[in-house]
């Protein structure tokens, strides 16, 4: 039984083989490199897409070298906070007292006016006055004001006076961290 098992498999074996020593190219134009690139891309599709790579580089025609890599020390900026904005007091809302006078006063008293403005302090002095000028005919009674206005009274108003503030912008804060220079080695692929 296990013979023939064994013989099955190597005549599909043998049968696989053939078929591929078959295949000739249908275009008698067609060169021997396209040929080769045919049976390529039938390998292609046998193995696989994870071989491909492998394929190409055998393709190619050079060696893995190792190499030493020496990176410089260098320095890394880190953002530890963002800039921000504050709003910062500078003078707080206060009142202001306006305080002036409301009402003026001045000394006075009662006397007489004629029709020529002439002004007396008395009922006689005016009747004279008229009497000695043809022009004055009439007169009547005034108040008669003298020295200096003063304030008889005050008020006080109150002006409101927000508060003041102004606004600072803060940078952002940065940290540094020191990288030192490091030196490894690594496989690179050479072209010959």
């Amino acid at each position: 039984m296990i013979g023939i098992v064994l013989s099955l498999s190597v005549w599909q074996k043998k049968t696989q083989n053939s078929e591929k020593t078959e295949t000739l190219p249908q275009n008698l134009n067609q060169t021997e490199e396209s040929v080769i690139d045919d049976e390529t891309e039938n390998a292609h599709d046998d193995i696989g897409s994870e071989d491909t790579e492998a394929i190409t580089d055998v393709k190619k025609k050079g060696h893995w070298e190792t190499i030493t890599v020496t990176e410089p020390a260098w320095d890394e900026s880190v953002l530890i906070k963002e800039g921000w904005t504050e709003t910062i007091l500078v003078k707080d809302a206060w009142d202001e007292e306006d305080t002036y006078c409301s009402v003026y006063g001045q000394d006075s008293y009662s006397g007489y006016e004629c029709n020529c403005r002439k002004v007396s302090g008395t009922l006689e002095e005016v009747m004279k006055h008229v009497e000695e000028d043809e022009n004055c005919n009439s007169w009547h009674s005034k108040t008669i004001y003298y020295g200096e206005p003063y304030c008889q009274a005050y008020k006080t108003d109150y002006i409101h006076h927000d508060a003041q503030y102004r606004t600072i912008y803060h940078d952002p804060e940065y940290r540094i961290i020191h990288h030192e220079s490091r030196t490894y080695e690594k496989q690179v692929w050479i072209e010959e």
